[in-house]
């Protein structure tokens, strides 16, 4: 093997070494492979549609869904089979989310929402 050959090849693993190194990190740590990461809350957000991402249990928040209608927003629970690469990928979609909301709503979006919520769940416990 001549030594051009050599260098050329040493390069090339090392690129290649290079590549699937981003694609892990890239898959692993940011979910970017999957149907929710930084990329598609920016697409949704163009869009319209507007949702916060949960994994775990069904839950259904209907007092919850309400203030967020009114925010035009929903939930949307992806279910409680969630890999690595799922969690991360929500994650970074709702830091996007999340932080529309409060450029749209205020820096106090959250709390006023949280208010609001808990506002109907004691009317409701009152009215039972």
């Amino acid at each position: 093997m001549t030594k051009d050959l050599k260098r050329k090849l040493k390069y090339g693993l090392l690129i290649v070494s290079l590549l699937f190194g981003v694609y892990v990190v890239l898959r692993l740590a940011f979910g970017f492979f999957t149907p929710y990461n930084t990329l598609t809350a920016r697409q949704d957000i163009k869009n319209g549609k507007v949702q916060i991402i949960a994994v775990g249990l069904p839950y259904m928040p209907q007092i919850e869904q309400r203030v967020a209608d009114k925010y035009g927003f929903s939930f949307n629970y992806v279910g409680c089979n969630a890999t690595t690469e799922l969690l991360n990928g929500t994650k970074y979609y709702n830091i996007v989310i999340e932080t529309h909301l409060k450029e749209k709503y205020g820096n106090n979006f959250w709390k006023d929402f949280k208010v609001q919520v808990d506002s109907l769940i004691n009317n409701e416990k009152r009215n039972d």
